[in-house]
């Protein structure tokens, strides 16, 4: 009989009495009420809040010197340090003169820019991505702090001429390693002349083992691999020449040698370097 519903007619026809009576209670008071009801939004099932993320950067040296090549790396990262995903980085410099941008790589999870530093002071590198922004800040040294790393046996100057009489010059420099326990690296040279504009912010790898003896520059194909030229007799550059050295030892510490001397003819010498370097030196 109509008494007896059910349990899905009632229940369906309690929830139209409970429906009802909200929007006559709602309106109850307004009877010129018109807006509708909020309803509120919940969250589909499943769906999560993606964590929170940073942008942070590694510099491979927190000591460079002006012609080092530096290594800033970019990730972003969750809460826990964890590498969340690779980004499409946008890279600049303040000063924008004070460091050259020579590449850039996009890594399994990071990005990566390679620096060249070209002047001395303070300099900030920063990284933009995914509108998020880290930035580093150094303070690049005119020149690192000298350093006795390796002894300077010999400093003279070398010339080479060519068929046409004009001669090239490059420093003649014997280097040896004192303490016989110790590697150390040569990474970067710079040197001037009377007459011919300076050669600054040179780069280079080469390695003296514990102990060892060998001069710093050799010959390409009979050719100065660091030097200044051509020049004629009258313009040859005697006078002071200057020299700086920048070294990195085992433990990473970075140090200068710096020589000035003033040249003369009984300094020039046509002896050809011991020492056939086979990895030749970078100059911008």
């Amino acid at each position: 009989s109509a008494a007896f519903e059910s349990s899905h007619e009632a229940g369906s026809n309690m929830r139209n009495v409970v429906l009802i009576t909200a929007v006559l209670l709602a309106g109850c008071g307004r009877p010129d009420a018109t807006a509708p009801a909020t309803v509120p939004q919940t969250e589909p099932a499943g769906a999560r809040v993606p964590p929170p993320t940073q942008l942070v950067l590694a510099v491979s040296s927190m000591q460079p010197f002006v012609g080092a090549v530096i290594d800033v790396t970019a990730q972003v990262v969750d809460t826990a340090g964890r590498a969340v995903a690779p980004p499409q980085v946008r890279w600049s410099a303040q000063p924008a003169s004070a460091v050259r941008l020579d590449s850039q790589h996009q890594l399994p999870l990071g990005a990566m820019a390679r620096i060249t530093v070209l002047e001395a002071g303070p300099v900030e590198i920063t990284a933009t991505a995914e509108g998020k922004v880290a930035i580093v800040r150094l303070v690049v040294p005119a020149l690192p702090p000298e350093t006795p790393a390796l002894v300077v046996e010999r400093f003279a100057l070398h010339r080479v001429t060519d068929g046409n009489d004009r001669g090239y010059v490059m420093p003649l420099l014997t280097l040896r390693e004192p303490t016989g326990r110790a590697s150390v690296e040569l990474i970067g040279v710079s040197a001037s002349v009377p007459t011919a504009p300076p050669l600054a912010g040179c780069v280079t790898s080469r390695t003296w083992e514990p102990g060892m003896t060998a001069d710093a520059f050799g010959l390409s194909y009979g050719d100065p691999e660091f030097g200044f030229g051509p020049f004629d007799d009258e313009d040859f550059p005697l006078g002071p020449i200057e020299v700086v050295l920048i070294v990195r030892t085992a433990n990473g510490a970075v140090g200068s040698i710096r020589l000035s001397q003033t040249m003369g003819l009984s300094d020039v010498t046509t002896s050809i370097p011991t020492t056939p370097w086979t990895r030749g030196i970078a100059c911008p």
